[in-house]
């Protein structure tokens, strides 16, 4: 029997943030549910490498996006905070975005993941592929997911 006045055991939440669209939804999201259990939000941007051609200037391509997730970042823990809810942002660039959210959770002493996914269904999976998928698949923590 689930005894309601037991603490719930999630004080750590991984917020995955797409860093544009998804990003109010699932900060949003996360303030709430944080909220509501007492716990923390743990902001994780994961950003691909952008192709760029032979020659170019590539490492400039990965600053501007490390400026960018950090911007994000810094706007959604002030929206945390004003909130009352504990906030720290991490910002990894890899191709294996699913990988690099899972590892997070782990690094960073997360108890469960919140993520806010575009709800394409089965063709848009098929089509684009779902990060919020591999995650689930590959997580030993609990993953909530928010459509």
């Amino acid at each position: 029997m689930f005894d309601k006045s037991a603490p719930l055991p999630f004080k750590r939440l991984l917020v995955p943030l797409d860093g544009a669209e998804l990003t109010p939804r699932a900060i949003d999201a996360g303030i709430a549910i944080a909220h509501q259990l007492g716990a923390a939000i743990v902001g994780f941007i994961v950003e691909a490498p952008v192709p760029v051609p032979s020659g170019s200037a590539g490492s400039v391509e990965e600053l501007r996006a490390e400026e960018r997730a950090q911007r994000v970042l810094r706007n959604c823990e002030e929206q945390a905070q004003r909130a009352g809810v504990p906030f720290e942002g991490h910002y990894r660039h890899t191709t294996d975005v699913a990988s690099a959210i899972v590892s997070a959770a782990q690094e960073y002493r997360c108890d469960m993941i919140v993520m806010v996914t575009h709800g394409r269904g089965t063709v848009g999976r098929l089509l684009f592929g779902s990060h919020t998928q591999q995650v689930i698949v590959r997580s030993t923590l609990p993953v909530l997911v928010m459509h």
